[in-house]
């Protein structure tokens, strides 16, 4: 009965088959094993359900038994399907809601408060602008407002922070005391720019206000620190039987966020009258790693059917003069359907090419010195061929960008303080981006080759922990929550060699841990991985200056599986290039570029609340 199946265990599925067998009188070992392949393999693939057109047999749909839903000519296994309804019946008893009266008849002033009488002024070269004060960003602020449940989306640089700051800052005045405002995101990282952003954004008012200074207290969590996770029990401490002590409560990056994690939130929220919940992201990119697509999911049916529940930034001013071509190529990038416009694309892709020594112009005894690469803003394509010139990118990627960074962290290893700035900004500086995890293209095998090069170069303290060698200046990326040592998926650290003693000095690593600077032995860390390089799907939260992405080479046969091709899509593009500020690199073969643009990821999940 073993077949095979690239992206399925067919021992799994054998087995699993086996099992049900005897609860589904009526159909064949066959037809059920074909069922649960097929079943199998989508939600590998993100998706929820599979439609009943696909199945090879439709024999099990006339059949009772505890393993299988239908609905709407889509089939699911019970636990999604169950997952899928809790979902939808929250989402409508939230749709359903209407703000207090008190609060309704307060709006219009407060608005006119926190945008006229004290609004967040940015300084320009043509005057003063009064953040929030009209168009799409007030029309998001009042909307947010009159309903207790909101869906703000946008791309990088609509203005979801200064909508939200308005907001927060329109709720105090409501009654809503900041001790009772959660915020909370993905991964450490996605938390703590938001709060970067939030204080960022309140720096904009010339004369902070009590009520508003209130707010910088505000200090976000992981998504997971929020809901009390246990690893021990695998479960939260926030759910259903005890319920969080907010009555705000502002997800942002929830693009990330999986069903069954959101189904977690709204079990965990409270059920007052004045309860508010507000939802932010950008639906165009990546959806969560694990199943469903919540948050485009929930953008297309309040479109459809909600429009006051949800708006969608369109104006970016992230990315302004040159480097506004990566903004504009991204969603040209989105927008490409027909033959017509993909090769449009890839024309875009190709204006600005050049060759890796205009790049990264440094070498070993070249005649160049830190600092002095040309600044460029924009994307630029690099004219390259893969896998022959891959490692000529590395090494030189070493002399131009990391040598320095190596050396910089040797240097401050005994000031906190510049350490402390060096991990909140100059580690962000400059990233490798990839789609894969494993192999020689996969961040994995990019982050092995770089160590190589370094302490093949570098006379640098090292340590060997397990398997794993670590040495000065090595980034790290946390993939586990650790919550004893408040360490959490996504954030990011320094391996550095400080003063443990009077005379002594150990290899440890840093991170800053709610604005603080902590070390911990190497040995005593959660689950984490070298991050010179790191995946699409693991960057998103984050932001660089810079970002280098690098696509496999064309028809890699061991990534092509189902699973791997679908990696290769026009939400991957879009991820990564609105994760650079200033400048993006691509390195890629002319197919492998055109498979990108030519797939979207659509996951198929049959959620509806209209």
């Amino acid at each position: 009965m073993i077949s095979s199946n690239p992206i399925v265990d067919p021992l799994y599925v054998e087995f699993l088959t086996k099992g049900m067998l005897p609860y589904c009188k009526g159909i064949s070992e066959k037809d059920l094993h074909d069922t649960n392949v097929t079943l199998l393999s989508s939600l590998r693939l993100g998706n929820l359900s599979v439609p009943i057109e696909e199945l090879k047999t439709k024999s099990l749909l006339s059949l009772e038994n505890p393993f299988f839903r239908e609905r709407n000519k889509l089939l699911y296994y019970r636990k999604p399907y169950e997952s899928l309804v809790n979902l939808e019946v929250a989402i409508k008893s939230l749709l359903s809601k209407k703000i207090p009266e008190s609060q309704s008849k307060r709006i219009e002033s407060v608005v006119k408060e926190v945008t006229e009488k004290f609004p967040l002024s940015l300084k320009t070269s043509s005057g003063e602008i009064h953040l929030c004060a009209e168009g799409e960003q007030r029309d998001a602020l009042v909307e947010a407002l009159k309903n207790p449940f909101f869906v703000l989306t946008g791309g990088p640089g609509t203005g979801k922070t200064t909508v939200v700051t308005s907001l927060l800052r329109a709720l105090v005045r409501l009654g809503y005391p900041s001790s009772k405002i959660g915020l909370a995101a993905p991964t450490g990282r996605a938390a703590q720019r938001l709060k970067e952003s939030l204080d960022h954004t309140l720096g904009y008012l010339e004369n902070i206000q009590p009520i508003d200074a209130s707010l910088k207290e505000l200090n976000p969590f992981t998504i997971h620190r929020l809901l009390g996770y246990n690893p021990s029990k695998r479960s939260f401490k926030y759910g259903t039987d005890s319920k969080l002590p907010y009555e705000i409560l502002i997800l942002d990056e929830v693009s990330m966020v999986d069903l069954y994690l959101m189904n977690s939130i709204l079990e965990s929220i409270s059920s007052k009258e004045s309860f508010r919940l507000i939802l932010l992201g950008d639906p165009n990119q990546l959806p969560s790693v694990a199943a469903g697509a919540v948050l485009s999911d929930l953008v297309y049916q309040i479109r459809k059917g909600f429009p006051g529940n949800g708006i969608q930034l369109q104006i970016s001013r992230r990315q302004e003069g040159e480097a506004s071509s990566i903004f504009n190529l991204a969603q040209s990038c989105l927008e490409a359907e027909s033959e017509k416009e993909i090769a449009l694309a890839l024309q875009d892709c190709s204006k600005q090419s050049l060759r890796l020594q205009e790049i990264l112009p440094y070498s070993k005894g070249g005649d160049f010195g830190f600092g002095q690469m040309p600044e460029r803003t924009g994307f630029f394509r690099i004219n390259g061929k893969l896998p022959e010139n891959l490692d000529e990118f590395l090494v030189r990627y070493f002399w131009s960008k990391l040598l320095e960074n190596i050396h910089t962290v040797s240097k401050i290893s005994q000031n906190s303080e510049r350490l402390k700035e060096y991990l909140t900004v100059e580690i962000h500086n400059t990233k490798i981006l990839t789609v894969l995890r494993k192999g020689q293209f996969g961040s994995e095998g990019l982050n092995a080759r770089l160590c190589e090069l370094i302490l093949k170069e570098q006379r640098l303290p090292t340590i060997s922990v397990g398997n794993r060698i670590y040495f000065s200046g090595l980034p790290l990326l946390i993939t586990e929550n650790d919550k004893e040592r408040e360490l959490f998926n996504g954030d990011t650290g320094i391996v550095a060699e400080i003063k443990t003693g009077a005379e002594g000095k150990e290899l440890r690593a840093l991170f800053s841990v709610g604005g603080v600077l902590r070390d911990f032995a190497l040995d005593t860390l959660p689950d984490h991985e070298y991050a010179f390089a790191i995946t699409v799907h693991k960057s998103q939260g984050s932001e660089y200056d810079q970002v280098f992405l690098i696509l496999p080479p064309d028809a890699t046969s061991d990534q092509d599986t189902e699973k791997g091709s679908q990696l290769y899509c026009k939400e991957i593009l879009y991820t990564a290039l609105t994760r650079a500020k200033k400048s993006v690199y691509l390195l890629a073969g002319e197919k492998r570029l055109k498979q990108s643009l030519e797939n979207r990821s659509i996951r198929t999940t049959g959620f509806t609340v209209c």
